[in-house]
């Protein structure tokens, strides 16, 4: 229920309770009214500056890895709030939502983004929504901390520098590279 149908059942309840004389229902009509004003003057004080820093773990990370997103953020101002809700894409990986749980002004929270290919993963359109204690209103505001994830390939241990594959082909001789051959690769760069 949001603060404008908190207003309207408000005012609906408290029609009901003036018609058949229910004082009981009057209070309860008076107190929808009285919450979805203060929710309303919440929204106003609550929009102060927020400082969200985003993490990537494990640092550095590396394919077929499970990688999370580590968020915390922290409020500058100290009034109460419900809910606080991190979202955005994550280049081809896709959406992401991560529920930030904590009291006062900070909150932490993390979200698993699964075994990752390699690739640089670059955060777009984030977003930071602050619900209020009763969850009639929510403030979203766009999320300034880009987050960029790179995951390295997989290194695998060579056990010689060269193949011997080339050395008994030729009775014995060493063959020299040619084109249709191919190469064998020797490292991965940085």
């Amino acid at each position: 229920m949001k603060q404008g149908s908190a207003l309207v059942l408000g005012g609906i309840v408290l029609f009901a309770a003036i018609v058949v004389a229910s004082r009981p229902l009057g209070v309860v009509g008076i107190g929808l009214i009285v919450a979805a004003l203060i929710s309303r003057a919440w929204v106003g004080i609550v929009r102060g500056p927020m400082d969200v820093v985003a993490t990537v773990e494990p640092e550095p990370a590396t394919e077929g890895e499970e990688v999370r997103l580590r968020f915390e953020a922290r409020r500058s101002s100290s009034i109460p709030v419900g809910g606080v809700v991190l979202s955005g894409t994550l280049g081809r990986v896709g959406r992401y939502e991560c529920r930030l749980r904590g009291r006062g002004r900070s909150a932490a929270g993390h979200v698993s983004l699964g075994r990752l290919p390699r690739g640089r993963f670059v955060s777009s359109d984030g977003e930071l929504e602050l619900s209020d204690p009763l969850g009639l209103e929510s403030v979203s505001r766009p999320l300034e901390t880009t987050v960029a994830v790179v995951v390295h390939p997989r290194l695998v241990e060579l056990q010689t520098l060269f193949s011997d594959a080339g050395r008994f082909g030729s009775e014995g001789r060493r063959q020299l590279l040619r084109r249709p051959a191919g190469f064998d690769f020797h490292s991965v760069r940085e």
